[in-house]
């Protein structure tokens, strides 16, 4: 269950910006309230609202830590460790069972209800209730049939909600101690399927591959440090106004894709908060992001930034591909549907923000230092590593384990 609210990234196609180039307005969208928020929106000019940081010529530091390179070295021991297993006793709580299962609805495997090789903590409560207690007692090597019924609110497969079904569960076995694998050559040739065979080759790779991936992320880490060196004196209501539509839209559209018809409900088990709590995170969010449109707007005003009707249409395609919309006219109902917004000011906001990235990233200035540190050893925050993470929040938008492979066995009550 998430305990936090997403905040979406700065680069979201969705929630990238509101209104760029004072593009509102025109023909009503057949949405009450965004047309409302649209007739409010007055011509202005970003400049009035924001003093600029420097943007070109931003340094972006890509040096690589011996720390940043353990780590990843510490992720592939852990992923690779081994644990004994036990099978002379049985199941207990506490216990973690690896397990094979298989759904039956009326006597027919249904889709997601079956996997092989399922690590399972008894007691986690991440299955349907009475699944992980049906194991209990039972011994590696035996097999149980668990007569179950779903929950009566089972958003992830409504079909099977309040339904009686059987699953046949395997018990492999217990796992044991858990043995640390060791970083050595032999480790690194069987990692590796043998394109690498020494720990030097290996730990060279790592950190070439870390340097990639910060090269790939200057931009947006040359952007986050644009953000935060630009000043914004005020955000617009209007601006604001027309956001926290476009985020609460995204939301509900969410909550539907869950098959929740009770907003208030999905809210509460995804975010853990009542509704007044979710209006001030979105007001607090729409704000944000007012203040990232202003910034990229002033940008693209200082430097004369334009969508041609060829790139318009460039990225038109590419929201009807992803989709799978074939017209543009059905392409506009969906965005105001499912986003509360206008699909012409969509495509301009996406493509204004790809080119002012384009300007802040062809002005970058690379460099590889060393960061500094404080007297007690604590970086001071001058590397520039995972600075595009910020307010992304990524990890919240997943859900851990089980919850993520639709297996209809496990956590997806929670769901």
């Amino acid at each position: 269950m998430k305990t936090k609210f997403i905040v979406c990234g700065i680069l979201s196609a969705v929630l990238a910006l509101t209104g760029c180039n004072n593009s509102t307005g025109g023909i009503a969208t057949g949405n009450k309230e965004l047309d409302k928020a649209l007739s409010a929106v007055k011509e202005y000019n970003p400049l009035d609202y924001v003093t600029l940081g420097e943007y070109k010529g931003v340094e972006v530091n890509t040096y690589v830590s011996e720390d940043e390179i353990q780590e990843k070295i510490n992720e592939e021991l852990e992923n690779n460790a081994t644990y004994e297993e036990i099978t002379d006793r049985a199941v207990e709580g506490g216990d973690t069972v690896n397990i094979d299962f298989v759904g039956k609805h009326n006597g027919e495997e249904f889709q997601g209800g079956s996997y092989a090789g399922f690590d399972l903590e008894i007691g986690s409560n991440s299955f349907i209730p009475g699944f992980e207690d049906g194991i209990v007692g039972v011994k590696p090597g035996e097999t149980k049939d668990l007569n179950l019924t779903f929950p009566e609110e089972y958003k992830n497969a409504p079909e099977l909600a309040g339904e009686p079904v059987v699953f046949n569960v395997t018990v492999n076995y217990i796992r044991g101690k858990k043995n640390e694998a060791e970083f050595n050559d032999e480790f690194v040739t069987n990692v590796t399927n043998g394109e690498y065979n020494t720990t030097t080759e290996y730990y060279d790779d790592i950190k070439n591959d870390l340097y990639k991936s910060k090269v790939s992320a200057m931009a947006d880490t040359a952007f986050m440090k644009v953000l935060e060196t630009s000043k914004v004196s005020e955000t617009p209501q209007f601006l604001v106004d027309l956001m926290k539509l476009r985020i609460d839209a995204s939301y509900k559209s969410m909550a539907k894709q869950g098959n929740y018809d009770n907003f208030e409900q999905f809210v509460t088990d995804y975010y853990n908060m009542d509704m007044n709590t979710y209006n001030a995170e979105v007001e607090k969010t729409a704000k944000s992001y007012v203040e990232q449109q202003l910034i990229t707007e002033a940008i693209a005003n200082t430097e004369g930034i334009t969508i041609s009707d060829e790139e318009y249409q460039d990225f038109l395609n590419m929201y009807m591909n992803g989709n799978n919309i074939e017209s543009e006219e059905e392409m506009a109902k969906y965005t105001v549907e499912n986003y509360a917004s206008k699909l012409d000011d969509l495509i301009h906001e996406a493509a204004i923000l790809e080119k002012v990235l384009g300007v802040i990233g062809d002005n970058i200035v690379e460099v590889s230092d060393v960061p500094e540190t404080s007297a007690d050893g604590v970086d001071t925050g001058n590397s520039d590593s995972g600075a595009a993470e910020k307010d992304n929040d990524s990890d919240d938008n997943k859900d851990d384990g089980a919850e993520d492979d639709n297996t209809y066995g496990a956590g997806s009550d929670k769901k």
